[in-house]
């Protein structure tokens, strides 16, 4: 179990199998959680994301000697659940990665033209 830090995911994980790592328990700076695009090594048996909150409850129950266990299952074998979070990176609006217009880029879409002859100078 271990905080993403500056490093990619890949470069993380590789270093964590390096060191005899088999499954991997990824916990975020930010609020929630976030998809993890990882080729992972070959030693590596299974990956995921925590909150950063649980994964902070989880560090200091290490830290202060108790043990925990994780029972790491098969995504397919496992429990679907649909969750919503509160938006704290970009409240009040969409978020880059979303498709739900404006647009990606969060410029109104499609593009206005300030002047109509300029539209029709473009058609």
């Amino acid at each position: 179990m271990f905080r993403v830090g500056e490093c990619s995911f890949e470069a993380q994980a590789r270093d964590m199998v390096d060191k005899g790592a088999v499954q991997l328990l990824f916990y975020g700076d930010w609020p929630g959680t976030d998809s993890i695009w990882l080729e992972p090594p070959r030693a590596l048996q299974g990956h995921t994301m925590v909150t950063s909150e649980l994964g902070e409850s989880w560090a200091k129950a290490l830290e202060q000697g108790a043990e925990v266990i994780i029972d790491m299952i098969d995504s397919w074998d496992a429990e679907i659940v649909i969750g919503c979070e509160e938006n704290r990176v970009t409240p009040g609006a969409l978020s880059s990665f979303t498709s739900w217009g404006p647009s990606h880029e969060m410029d109104s879409y499609p593009l206005r033209c300030r002047d109509f002859a300029a539209c029709l100078d473009d058609a």
